[in-house]
């Protein structure tokens, strides 16, 4: 209290009013013997869990890292002969995570440990103890608890038992797996199932706003459902509302709904994969001629592209909607091999327009929880509606964000519109559908009221008139109607086509264009990517992180030489005038050596390497943390374009910009390679505060 009015605020204590003091029961946190997994989580095949009887899960834990077993890796007896190995002298059993530290010292290994909580129906890992320093021995640990309680809800209860039989036991589990390497196998089906969508508004005139002058509201929406496995089950419908009823943007969501939970036919998706889940045993793929007789000469996965070993078990993976064989695989594999559970429901430019029409039915329409990708508030990169009760949901995804450009544009690139020609010869002329493939325009001010949707004619050119943009349309526009649904469905299609035939990969199953190239990256590099599980080293490799330089240059040079005719003035020196474009910064980038794994911090006190010798192609590369000294003779000469930029606040604003300054630099952070560019130009090193090593190669 003394402190508080002692302060500069001037004011003064009155009374006191309330009091509240809330003590929470401390429950700390240790391992026992074993618990299984929960479901979702064993399913990916990324932990060891050893099955121990005795308070000891965190030794068996560890021993089952540092010495892994072929088979049976689960039973204590695999690690008994290695059971007096470690040091734990003042270490109780069970283990709690404090002491943790105390193990790495007494041993010479290190680890880190992830918790499990849970969110809904999702798990999520995150960090509990990361080690100081990653030794040669390094241990992954899982921290699981007998059950979970959704950290999301509110579990406050005033009548708490304080029984410590209700309190949740805990158990080390070991991870095996914390690389990223290509496990999307199943991408590269095709989506059984897709849609793809179009609406169309009334542009309502708003006199009252300062700003805006018009309201969209949905009045139609197309959309066109494609079956990749059978093409008498694609169709195309539309609708369009007519008065205040039902709005088309309710009626889209109504009807996805109703494509994945409440058709009943016999062969219909649904019904297939739900009998599939709930009675896989029930179904056999069906054998065309030869084979079965490939199938027993068979020794390669057909899904990982792996050998089989004397020790795996082959079996015939077949698509559960077709019962098609698909080949050999992997017992595993064949597992993980899953028919996809989504449906993707395809706009051109969802995030700009179209998500903003119907965002609000999609949470309100029917029971479902909605998942969200945001860019901004008011932007979503995608958004997906689970339909509950069912293992499906509904994707929307923006097809612009594939293919960055306009759906007139795309379709003119396209020889042949398969679909369209499909749909549109049975209700007219070949000349008819000519026309109907070509993407026309749409008279946006001029419906501004049903009623106009009433009238039987087309209206005058002049009412095409578009007040955003303050132009008008050609006559040649002026002939041809819109099929926005059926161009996107060809565009897309083929899109789909061309990235299946060059990646072996569905872009149906991905959000944007950077999920579909690192998928591709990886089954097609086959790299495994050591991802570092080091907090310090993510935050460093951060730092280094800064982005491209943008800058306006005000260039000025003049030319002299014998080529420039009357205008050269022999005795100046003589100066050429070159400009240099250069393309492609980043795919040149790309493929130099790049970090793989072998992250390690380095003894700056023991590393006696000069990195202005350690070649570009070397195995082994450094990301330095430095200080710099920039010597004030080289000023004039780099002014135009200093050496390493830092982001900073601009003069007169505390938003920080990339800056090129000709200042010294302290603490930068900097690749080996741009180091010795730095010094080969003439800055000076003052002092190397940290070095970390890591492992390259030109693997991309």
């Amino acid at each position: 209290m003394e402190e508080f009015q002692e302060r500069d605020s001037g004011w003064t204590l009155h009374s006191i009013l309330n009091l509240t003091v809330n003590v929470n029961k401390l429950n700390p946190m240790r391992g026992s013997s074993y618990i299984d997994l929960p479901s979702l989580i064993k399913s990916k095949h990324a932990c060891i869990n050893v099955k121990n009887n005795d308070n000891q899960c965190f030794k068996w834990a560890v021993l089952s890292a540092l010495h892994p077993v072929p088979d049976h890796v689960d039973r204590v007896s695999k690690y008994q002969e290695f059971a007096d190995e470690l040091n734990f002298e003042g270490i109780d059993f069970p283990v709690p995570p404090k002491h943790i530290v105390k193990f790495e010292k007494q041993n010479d290994v290190s680890v880190n440990l992830y918790i499990l909580k849970k969110r809904g129906e999702k798990f999520e890992v995150s960090p509990c103890h990361v080690t100081v320093s990653k030794k040669i021995k390094h241990v992954n640990l899982l921290f699981v608890q007998d059950y979970y309680v959704d950290e999301d809800e509110d579990n406050d209860d005033d009548d708490e038992d304080d029984d410590i039989e209700l309190l949740p036991k805990f158990h080390y589990v070991l991870i095996k797996d914390l690389s990223k390497l290509f496990k999307n196998f199943g991408h590269r089906e095709r989506v059984p199932f897709i849609v793809y969508a179009d609406f169309e508004c009334l542009l309502r005139p708003i006199d009252d706003d300062e700003r805006a002058y018009q309201q969209h509201e949905p009045f139609s929406v197309g959309y066109y459902l494609r079956c990749s496995f059978d093409d008498s089950r694609s169709e195309y419908k539309c609708y369009r509302q007519i008065d205040e009823g039902l709005q088309s943007s309710a009626e889209l969501v109504v009807v996805l709904q109703q494509s994945s939970v409440v058709r009943q036919e016999p062969a219909s998706f649904d019904c297939r994969i739900e009998r599939d889940i709930q009675e896989p045993q029930t179904y056999e793929c069906s054998h065309r001629f030869g084979e079965r007789e490939e199938f027993e000469r068979a020794r390669v996965c057909h899904v990982c592209r792996k050998l089989f070993s004397a020790k795996d078990t082959k079996v015939k993976d077949h698509c559960h909607l077709t019962r098609r064989y698909r080949g050999p695989a992997h017992n595993k594999c064949n597992i993980n091999y899953n028919d996809s559970r989504t449906i993707p429901v395809i706009f051109h430019n969802l995030s700009g327009y179209d998500s903003h029409l119907f965002i609000k039915e999609i949470a309100t329409c029917f029971k479902g929880r909605v998942s969200l990708i945001p860019q901004t508030k008011e932007r979503y990169i995608s958004f997906s509606k689970f339909v509950e009760g069912t293992e499906f949901n509904i994707r929307f995804i923006d097809s612009y964000r594939f293919m960055a450009s306009s759906l007139e544009k795309l379709a003119s690139y396209l020889e042949k519109l398969s679909i369209a020609e499909e749909e549109f010869q049975l209700d007219y002329t070949t000349d008819q559908t000519e026309l109907l493939k070509r993407k026309g325009v749409f008279p946006y001010d001029y419906i501004s009221c049903f009623d106009k949707l009433k009238e039987t004619e087309l209206p005058t050119k002049e009412e095409f008139y578009n007040k955003l943009n303050d132009s008008h349309i050609s006559d040649d526009e002026y002939e041809h109607a819109k099929t926005d649904v059926i161009l996107l469905a060809d565009v897309f299609e083929n899109f789909r086509d061309n990235c299946l035939e060059a990646y072996g990969l569905d872009p149906a199953h991905y959000y944007t264009t950077p999920g579909l190239t690192w998928d591709a990256m990886l089954k097609y590099t086959n790299i495994e990517l050591e991802l570092p599980t080091d907090v310090d080293i993510l935050l460093f490799v951060e730092r280094g992180i800064r982005g491209g330089v943008s800058q306006c240059s005000n260039r000025y040079a003049k030319a002299n030489n014998r080529y420039m005719g009357e205008t050269y003035n022999e005795p100046d020196e003589s100066k050429y005038l070159v400009y240099y474009d250069i393309n492609n910064l980043y795919g040149w980038a790309m493929r130099e050596c790049l970090p793989y794994g072998g992250f390690k911090w380095v003894n700056v006190a023991v590393e006696t390497s000069d990195f202005f010798q350690v070649p570009d192609d070397h195995p082994v590369g450094y990301i330095l943390e430095v200080d710099f000294e920039y010597p004030e003779a080289l000023h004039d000469a780099h002014k135009d374009l200093p050496l390493c930029p830092e982001r900073m606040p601009a003069p007169g604003t505390r938003q920080e910009k990339l800056m090129t300054t000709l200042h010294d630099k302290e603490r930068y952070v900097i690749h080996y390679r741009s180091l010795k560019q730095a010094l080969k130009h003439g800055l000076r090193l003052k002092k190397i505060h940290r070095i970390l090593k890591f492992d390259q190669r030109a693997w991309l």
